[in-house]
Order: structure tokens, then C-alpha cells, then sequence
């Protein structure tokens, strides 16, 4: 029994997608999961997050206030915090731009030429981190970076994935930034052939 693993970037894509599969193949819904690469990754962390620590009811925060806050309360008693937080919006972009590049904590100070600064968003990217486990709650970077360490660290879920999902289809592919191609690569591991992207000329 084949099904379609379908991801795209946008919840209004999604339904799209899913009503045109409703129009053209009533009765197949249930063999497709269509929706954004943050739901499906919400998904395989509530049936598998158990693995590395992530409670099933977790919350995911997306709003910018409500990260700010997070960033805010996390970094209270962190020391290098009030060198390098002059900038709420400049702070969550990089560790944005690290989570991008799965950075951890540790090899965080690598992607800075400053290595003091480097050491300093690495202790508040650490905080930050720690901040959201504290309180069962993930943004929507976190849920990309949290499913990659659970693919990788636990290969065999991956594998699953591979079996339940046959066929995968990603739409809008241009699109893809460094941490949803490296997802997707992980996922599908060496082997898994059956990828079909559609994208822009551009």
C-alpha cells in the first residue's frame, strides 16, 4: 500500500494541496500527509520526541513577543547576556541563523570570526535552549532542529518514516533553506530514491 509524504511551506499551500487531492482522488486522503515542514515535524516529535527528552505536549511558540520573553527570562542570570542583548530582534536572529545551520551550543562559537562573541551567543543560545525545555515548549526552528537530532541520534525512526512514507513530494523547493534540504537528506538517508520536488525556474 503506497502513501505520499507531501510537505510545503505555507498552511494555505497545504490545503490547497489537500483539496485538490479530495477533488481528483476522493477517498485517498487518508494515504497522504500533506502539510509545512514545522507540522510534520511537530508530528514525528509528539509520536517519537520521547526519545531525547521532548514531552508529546509540548508548545510551540512562533509569536516574536512571546520569544522575546522566552530570550528575556532565559538569560536573566547569564552572565555575558547584557554585552550582546542591546538588540531583542538582532539576538533571535542569530541564534535563528544557528539553528539554521544545526549548530549546537558547544560548536556554536565555529560559525563567529569574533570567537568572544561567538562564546557569549553561544551561552545565551544555550540558555535560550534551556529555557524552552523548562517551560515543554519549541519554536518553529527548534522543531526542525529537534527532529534532525532525532533522526540522526536514532536512525531507525528515519527508517520508519522511509517505510510508512514510500513516496515523498516536496513542493515549492526553491525555497528550502539550509536546515529543510539537511532535514530532508537525513531523513531519506543513502538509500531512498523517491523524492520529486517542483520548483521555480529561479
Amino acid at each position: 500500500n503506497f502513501r505520499i509524504l507531501a510537505l510545503t511551506f505555507t498552511n494555505k499551500a497545504a490545503d490547497e494541496m489537500a483539496d485538490r487531492v479530495t477533488i481528483l482522488g476522493p477517498g485517498m486522503e487518508a494515504r497522504i500527509f500533506i502539510g509545512t515542514f514545522h507540522a510534520f515535524c511537530s508530528q514525528v516529535l509528539r509520536q517519537h520526541g520521547s526519545h531525547i527528552g521532548i514531552q508529546s505536549n509540548f508548545t510551540i511558540y512562533n509569536n516574536e513577543e512571546d520569544r522575546k520573553r522566552i530570550l528575556h527570562d532565559a538569560t536573566k542570570t547569564t552572565p555575558h547576556a547584557t554585552t550582546v542583548r542591546q538588540n531583542d530582534k538582532k539576538v533571535l536572529e542569530t541564534i535563528d541563523e544557528l539553528m539554521y545551520r544545526f549548530a549546537t551550543p558547544e560548536n556554536a562559537p565555529t560559525y563567529f570570526r569574533d570567537k568572544d562573541e561567538g562564546k557569549q551567543y553561544a551561552e545565551i543560545y544555550h540558555a535560550y535552549e534551556k529555557e524552552l525545555q523548562r517551560l515543554n515548549a519549541l519554536d518553529f526552528n527548534s522543531l526542525l532542529v529537534q527532529t534532525y537530532r532525532l533522526i540522526t541520534e536514532y536512525p531507525a525512526i528515519a527508517e520508519r518514516y522511509r517505510r510508512s512514507y514510500p513516496y515523498w513530494l516536496i513542493d515549492e523547493f526553491q525555497d528550502t533553506n539550509t536546515a529543510q534540504y539537511r532535514l530532508v537528506k537525513a531523513l531519506a538517508g543513502t538509500t531512498f530514491k523517491n523524492v520529486f520536488v517542483v520548483a521555480d525556474d529561479d
